[in-house]
């Protein structure tokens, strides 16, 4: 047993109230501590000094005034508020528990940790499903530009919506057969790749009705022009013939279908030889340009040296804009391939690769149905060379 033990059962020991084992053992504690000894028998003393000291009534004006203040509270007292505080009284620890709680739910903190738990978790719920939603209407997907693709690839590069303003013809497909032309669709001054619209594919559509109706000219053009001048005169052309890229007139006297080549011309020497019945009439030469091809050339000439001019002063901007206009509205003109390449290096000062790359697969188009109908030229010379030869050998 400790001090402080024995300490707290003082009073009892000293008023007989513990049982004699526990007495016995409190006591014999306090024989063997100094200090228990000590302050057990101050306190027994001071409990005897009391002990002899009178009880006094108190006086009857004491109970009187008590009394007089409880049946006053009582009579004023409503008897229903009575009996529910003594209702109250006996509910107990259940019914204070649910006061409580009842005033906790009710509180801000309740509400703003339920709005939390809410947020979160819708959130769990939508991030997992977000990806799976279908496209909304009216969302716009931009491709990315292919830097690293050659120019020469036979990717297909992106078609561009057509611009009021006017910008150049971009092909559709891959250069390398002449039969699969590529569709030529206006491309705007901008880094924005969108759909074509209804005006790039039937301007693309033109295109294509354009260069067809170019080659078809060139070849049906020549090989006609040749039987007949065999049937008439027994002569025939055997010189190379020019090509004039700047017109649109003779094209379309050799039945070309559209606006496209025009000014065939055949600047060649008669070839004539003696025999009895005399020399030979000189076949006649080719009919000259007419006066609105020679002011579309100029037109054309015009805007090109224009353009150049402004890539030289380092206005890029306004000159691709000059070079697409030089290009959209002049098919025909000679030089387009070099207007194509210098068009795409402005569009490269400018940061502007796809459309670079465009311009460049362009110049390579143009360069390739040169190169074919050049080849359709020399396929044709030997046929038409053979009735001058037999007329030499006679």
């Amino acid at each position: 047993m400790t001090c402080d033990e024995c300490e707290n059962r003082w009073l009892e020991l000293i008023a007989g109230e513990l049982p004699p084992d526990e007495g016995a053992g409190l006591r014999e504690h306090i024989a063997g501590c100094a200090t228990c000894s000590h302050g057990f028998a101050e306190l027994e003393s001071a409990m005897n000094a009391v002990g002899d000291v009178p009880l006094e009534e108190p006086p009857a004006r004491v109970d009187d005034a008590v009394m007089r203040a409880a049946r006053a509270k009582v009579a004023g007292m409503d008897p229903a508020a009575a009996m529910r505080g003594a209702a109250a009284d006996q509910a107990g620890f259940f019914a204070s528990l649910a006061q409580r709680w009842s005033r906790f739910v009710a509180g801000p903190q309740v509400a703003m940790a339920t709005v939390m738990v809410l947020v979160v978790a819708i959130g769990v719920w939508y991030l997992p499903h977000a990806d799976l939603r279908a496209p909304m209407e009216g969302e716009t997907l931009i491709a990315p530009d292919d830097t690293s693709a050659a120019p020469g690839s036979a990717g297909a590069t992106p078609v561009e919506e057509a611009s009021e303003k006017g910008a150049s013809a971009e092909p559709m497909a891959s250069a390398e057969s002449f039969d699969q032309r590529k569709l030529e669709a206006q491309e705007i001054p901008t880094d924005d790749l969108k759909a074509p619209s209804g005006r790039a594919r039937r301007a693309a559509t033109d295109s294509l009705a354009m260069d067809e109706g170019v080659t078809n000219a060139l070849s049906d053009g020549l090989v006609n022009d040749g039987l007949a001048r065999k049937k008439s005169r027994k002569s025939m052309v055997g010189d190379d013939m020019l090509f004039d890229f700047e017109g649109d007139s003779d094209a379309q006297r050799y039945g070309g279908g559209g606006s496209g080549l025009g000014g065939v011309t055949a600047n060649a020497s008669t070839r004539a030889s003696a025999s009895g019945a005399g020399a030979r009439d000189e076949a006649p030469a080719a009919p000259a340009p007419t006066k609105a091809s020679s002011e579309l050339a100029t037109t054309a000439s015009q805007l090109f040296t224009e353009a150049r001019s402004l890539a030289a002063s380092g206005r890029c901007a306004d000159a691709v804009k000059v070079y697409g206009a030089l290009l959209s509205n002049y098919p025909t003109f000679a030089s387009r391939a070099l207007a194509y390449d210098e068009q795409a290096t402005c569009y490269r000062k400018l940061g502007q690769t796809s459309l670079a790359l465009a311009a460049e697969q362009n110049a390579k188009s143009v360069r390739a149905t040169e190169s074919n109908v050049a080849a359709k030229r020399a396929a044709s010379r030997p046929a038409a060379a053979e009735p001058a030869a037999a007329d030499d050998a006679e």
